[in-house]
């Protein structure tokens, strides 16, 4: 036993090294591949004045794939949770049907509509202000000379649910409603002079952020936005958690739905069973994926009546081409839950107003450059892209 434990190590020692070389051969830097429309005098002139094109990610050698970019991240998560590097100021907002979310601004509640320029962050499908992504985005407004606040969620970051609704990629007014609010009570001047509003949106709140600018057309209050890693085509996103990767982020984010819905369960079960004769009980016991929760749930409960019409409507490549204001879309091509399909190059060229920056390896709002350290390195690009219409 104890020779052919001996005998063994050198064999071990020569895998390890030539793994290591291996991950070191292919591990590269590489620049954000840059797409948009060439006579466009707008985006021309963001090139020629940041460090846009110059920019580099280089992810960690232990995390050299999307899937392991993807899956790293709530373990980070859960470490920053625990180690908040600092407190938020809440603010509650009461929505038009009688909804509340809360507002978590960074340094206070602003008591002036003077000073530095705000930046609103929308997360993810069931995420909050505590998500290590968000965090990363709100220090990095911070050292940009930002002042961020967090737009939850219904229901999220430890807010009663006040109604009995919920949420979806299609609820534009929970987005709008509260920019609404804070442009009106911290931004806008009677001089004219009005503070910034700049916009930051992840995953379904890059959605959400895309379809309210496009509805918003020319009549837009944000001075710029960013969608980082939006399902633009949700059909597509939907045929990839499906048949991609074995369903496991399908599962995943599944699972992660129904925690949530569970909390709410009984609150929302008559008002479910009376407006749209869904038994919400029956349905959370019967779903394991989200597709299935979208198909029996969600796309019924917001009229869309079934699922391949909810993904195309509340898809938000539809609002793409009537965006008004400048906007970065960041993807990454190897994003295991939106998927290389959903990116559409050709309809976000043909706005003069949007520049679609790609990258081959990131994953799902991984963009991690070492296993040790919960910095993300797209937080970077984000603010050199904001802070061009300062």
């Amino acid at each position: 036993m104890s020779s052919s434990i001996i005998f063994s190590m050198p064999a071990l020692s020569v895998f390890f090294v030539l793994s290591f070389l291996y991950l070191k051969l292919r591990h590269k830097k590489e620049q954000l591949t840059l797409h948009y429309h060439p006579q466009s005098a707008l985006i021309n002139k963001v090139l020629n004045t940041t460090q846009l094109k110059q920019l580099t990610f280089s992810p960690s050698l232990l995390l050299f794939n999307g899937n392991l970019q993807c899956i790293i991240n709530p373990f980070k998560g859960n470490y920053l949770k625990r180690f908040m590097p600092f407190r938020y100021s809440r603010e509650l907002f009461v929505l038009k049907d009688g909804g509340t979310i809360g507002l978590d601004w960074l340094e206070g509640i602003p008591f002036e509509k003077q000073g530095k320029s705000i930046v609103a962050i929308v997360p993810g499908l069931s995420s909050d202000s505590n998500e290590v992504y968000v965090v990363n985005l709100v220090l990095e407004a911070q050292r940009n000379g930002f002042k961020p606040v967090v737009i939850n969620y219904r229901g999220a970051s430890n807010v009663g649910l006040t109604t009995g609704k919920l949420y979806c990629a299609g609820s534009t007014d929970d987005v709008r409603e509260p920019l609404r609010y804070i442009y009106e009570k911290y931004c806008q001047n009677e001089s004219g002079r009005d503070r910034p509003l700049y916009l930051v949106g992840n995953s379904m709140g890059a959605n959400l952020t895309a379809n309210f600018l496009g509805k918003e057309g020319g009549k837009s209050f944000i001075r710029a936005a960013v969608c980082v890693q939006p399902p633009l085509k949700m059909w597509e996103c939907g045929k990839n958690l499906e048949h991609r990767n074995m369903g496991f982020y399908n599962y995943v984010l599944g699972n992660n739905l129904k925690r949530k819905i569970n909390l709410f369960a009984p609150k929302i079960h008559q008002h479910y069973k009376d407006n749209h004769g869904i038994d919400v009980h029956q349905v959370l016991s019967q779903c394991r994926h989200l597709i299935d929760i979208d198909t029996h749930m969600t796309a019924k409960s917001f009229g869309y009546g079934n699922i391949e019409n909810y993904y195309d409507k509340a898809s938000c490549i539809h609002r793409i081409p009537h965006i008004k204001t400048p906007l970065f879309i960041m993807m990454a091509r190897d994003d295991p839950i939106i998927g290389e399909n959903a990116i559409d190059h050709e309809t976000c060229k043909e706005n003069p107003y949007i520049l679609l920056g790609v990258t081959d390896q990131g994953g799902h709002i991984g963009y991690f450059e070492s296993m040790f350290h919960t910095r993300q390195w797209h937080t970077q690009p984000v603010f050199e892209f904001l802070k061009s219409f300062q």
